[in-house]
């Protein structure tokens, strides 16, 4: 019965969900680009909710570690999904609250912004403890 319902009275749901999942890519693109390229672009997806982040800017081994470490972030590692062609990559899920992913964003955006102020004060851009042993 549940799965007849599903069919016969679920798609204002789907609907509804992928709406919010589009506005969510949308916003964490927006927020991204506006803060954070070049050094991070967002990449939005064709079929998913994962976004994926162009981390070459960056120029550190793994982004996901540099967010995790910096910013508090735990973002997929790209190389997970295509090994060292996809290492400068990281991936963000925008399945979640808008608050949660606010936050999320901030932290990133705030990462970024001490990276950039690290490297204009001529330091390494990437702390000894993140690189990857």
């Amino acid at each position: 019965e549940g799965m007849l319902a599903a069919y016969s009275l679920g798609r204002p749901w789907l609907h509804g969900a992928k709406r919010y999942v589009e506005d969510q890519l949308s916003h964490c693109a927006a927020v991204l680009r506006e803060h954070c390229s070049p050094e991070v672009v967002p990449l939005l997806p064709e079929a998913t909710y994962l976004l994926w982040l162009d981390c070459t800017g960056l120029g550190v081994p793994n982004p996901a570690r540099f967010f995790q470490e910096e910013a508090s972030v735990l973002l997929s590692a790209g190389s997970d999904f295509g090994g060292a062609t996809t290492a400068h990559f990281a991936r963000l899920n925008a399945a979640a609250p808008r608050a949660t992913l606010d936050e999320a964003l901030a932290r990133i955006v705030a990462a970024v912004k001490r990276w950039r102020d690290r490297r204009a004060d001529g330091q390494k851009a990437l702390e000894p403890d993140l690189a990857e042993t």
